[in-house]
């Protein structure tokens, strides 16, 4: 559900406020997808915060190279409309404040639901 809000929300910014037209949308879309749901895997890994557990080198490794291959593929234009790198950027800085959020508020939630 939060995952989707996230992705869901980068498109009217990205239309109302960047004022990019559809091929750039895709892209701004695109980078949301692969970058929040990196994100995410380090907010929903564990039950208590994430940093009172290392992940797995194979877990960095793949999000480093995910952001990596992705921004850029967004950067270049490879098979998509490319996108500046601060743009790039941004979509990345606010996954990380979704996963940031996430964190915060999932214990709370694991405890109003029994799971704690």
């Amino acid at each position: 559900m939060g995952l989707r809000a996230f992705c869901t929300a980068t498109l009217p910014v990205g239309a109302m406020w960047l004022h990019l037209p559809l091929p750039a949308l895709r892209s701004l879309a695109f980078l949301a997808l692969v970058f929040g749901s990196q994100t995410s895997i380090y907010a929903i890994r564990k039950r208590g915060r994430f940093w009172h557990s290392v992940p797995s080198l194979w877990v960095m490794g793949s999000t480093i190279a995910a952001i990596l291959i992705v921004s850029g593929m967004a950067t270049t234009g490879l098979a998509m409309a490319s996108l500046p790198i601060l743009r790039v950027f941004a979509v990345l800085r606010a996954a990380i404040a979704f996963a940031a959020i996430v964190e915060v508020a999932k214990i709370p939630i694991f405890h109003a639901v029994g799971m704690s």
